[in-house]
């Protein structure tokens, strides 16, 4: 026989395993949102964000970077609104 304490504040997984498992019972967007945000977790209806409070810049005019980033599955460049490498912001 096993004795469980009755409360046990350290095994905070509990409520986050909880709530992940009503999350993919529910079907309201808004009760999925408020599920999500309360335990911080990544549904259909929120996301996680990553924030970069270092800012790196020199004064003076905004310099333009290009970043290179994967086409998402089924995209084809051809189709695209601007050729890649032919936009550049406006000065």
């Amino acid at each position: 026989m096993v004795d469980l304490p009755a409360n046990q504040a350290t095994n905070s997984a509990v409520p986050t395993l909880w709530a992940r498992t009503k999350v993919a019972t529910l079907t309201d967007a808004e009760a999925i949102t408020v599920l999500g945000l309360q335990y911080k977790l990544l549904t259909e209806h929120t996301s996680f964000v990553a924030v970069d409070e270092l800012t790196q810049s020199e004064p003076g005019a905004a310099q333009y970077i290009e970043v290179p980033a994967e086409m998402p599955e089924g995209v084809s460049r051809d189709k695209l609104m601007y050729a890649p490498g032919s936009w550049r912001p406006h000065r």
